[in-house]
């Protein structure tokens, strides 16, 4: 099995109504038997991607 990612983009509205993006891929797969870790400050867009 493998994963595979395009375009997938997500930001989120700050309080005075600007945007503030927190994932933008363009392109982005994991192959059978691929091991990936996603590492990145709080807030970054880990779990959101999860």
């Amino acid at each position: 099995m493998s994963l595979l990612l395009e375009n997938v983009k997500k930001s989120y509205r700050e309080p005075d109504g600007s945007s503030l993006p927190i994932l933008d891929i363009e392109r982005f797969e994991i192959k059978d038997q691929e091991q990936v870790v996603l590492i990145g400050e709080s807030g970054s867009g880990k779990s959101t991607l999860l």
